[in-house]
């Protein structure tokens, strides 16, 4: 919700299509203000958000799944891992954005989200001159980066 938030004024633009994924979410576990509100709040707040990608009941079943697997014997759950989040990353880039018709698209999201695709899913090489490094670091609150992604079928 902060990131929808924060692009509030950009979700007014009826020209850019603005749609929510499960799979660009914060990591889950032990930070609650990473647990989704009510899917009814947040399609009255952001009624112009398309919400088809997302589980279409009241609570957060992703947050809620995922502390009943890693609950601890006090009922804490784990944080979720760099690991875990790299594979929602993979899904999202390979089962979504492949298929997407745009050639151009801005994925908004959490720095932890983030940092798993760029440090784990794309296949970026150190060192190199399109600076690949800083790519690769933690992203910073409300920072831009621009990517071109070229998949390539192996």
């Amino acid at each position: 919700t902060t990131t929808t938030t924060t692009a509030t004024e950009q979700l007014q633009r009826r020209d850019v299509k603005w749609i929510a994924h499960e799979g660009i979410r914060e990591e889950l576990g032990t930070l609650m203000c990473n647990k989704r509100q009510p899917f009814s709040e947040t399609k009255s707040q952001f009624p112009l958000v398309d919400y088809t990608h997302l589980p279409q009941v009241e609570e957060d079943v992703l947050w809620n799944d995922h502390a009943i697997q890693t609950s601890d014997e006090n009922g804490v759950p784990q944080r979720e891992s760099m690991e875990d989040m790299s594979h929602r990353a993979y899904d999202f880039l390979t089962e979504f954005v492949y298929r997407r018709p745009e050639r151009e698209i801005a994925v908004v999201g959490h720095s932890a989200w983030l940092l798993a695709m760029t440090g784990a899913v794309l296949d970026l090489e150190d060192g190199d001159d399109n600076g690949s490094l800083e790519v690769k670091s933690m992203f910073g609150q409300a920072e831009l980066r621009s990517l071109e992604l070229v998949f390539m079928e192996r």
